[in-house]
């Protein structure tokens, strides 16, 4: 047996040494710490508590929120996360216990990672979080819709209104001149015989 190996097997019973002096968790109790201030989930058989590293994630804290108080192994795997890097990542302290065996699906590997062979607890997990965003994406694409249309149907308006007050106004100009012409003429006509003529008292 080459040293590689001796060593990886020394580290793997070390592992699991040190596995058996941790507490049992059920997935239920996982569950509760579903927060930002309290962010537990379960890795691989471990339940970890990744609060003190939400702020520090190179993929921003949404993505580890997203899976909080859940089996992230599947989402951990799909992005070529390593069991090393995570307990290089990990500070003291974190890991909180091992998922008790009756919560653990039994994952198998294939071309893009692990899966559970019942899809039961991968698919939920899939499905919750995409039917929430395509919930949103809707949501979204309808206030959009409505904001756009409002936009339009207000500057339509105006360009009417616009359109509809000008003739009005020529109109109006029109009417007013024509009063001031009249008015005008009247008085012309007024003074012109007011000049032609003698008055009475004048005789």
């Amino acid at each position: 047996m080459s040293s590689v190996s001796r060593t990886s097997t020394r580290e793997g019973a070390l592992e699991n040494f040190e596995d058996r002096n941790l507490p049992k968790i059920r997935l239920a109790e996982v569950r509760e710490h579903n927060t930002a201030h309290d962010c537990w989930m379960a890795i691989h058989g471990r339940v970890y508590d990744v609060t003190p590293i939400l702020s520090k994630h190179p993929g921003g804290c949404q993505i580890l929120l997203k899976y909080a108080g859940m089996d992230a192994t599947f989402p951990f795997d799909d992005v070529g996360h390593s069991m090393e890097s995570l307990i290089y990542d990990m500070p003291s302290g974190t890991l909180k216990g091992l998922l008790d065996p009756r919560d653990r699906p039994m994952y198998k590997q294939h071309e893009s990672g692990y899966e559970d062979p019942e899809g039961k607890d991968t698919e939920c997990i899939t499905m919750g979080h995409g039917q929430a965003e395509n919930s949103y994406l809707i949501v979204n694409r309808l206030y959009t819709s409505i904001l756009y249309f409002t936009i339009i149907f207000c500057a339509l308006l105006l360009l009417f209104v616009r359109i509809r007050w000008r003739p009005d106004l020529g109109n109006s100009h029109a009417t007013d001149m024509h009063h001031q012409d009249g008015a005008s003429a009247s008085l012309d006509l007024h003074q012109e015989f007011e000049e032609n003529s003698i008055p009475a008292w004048a005789y």
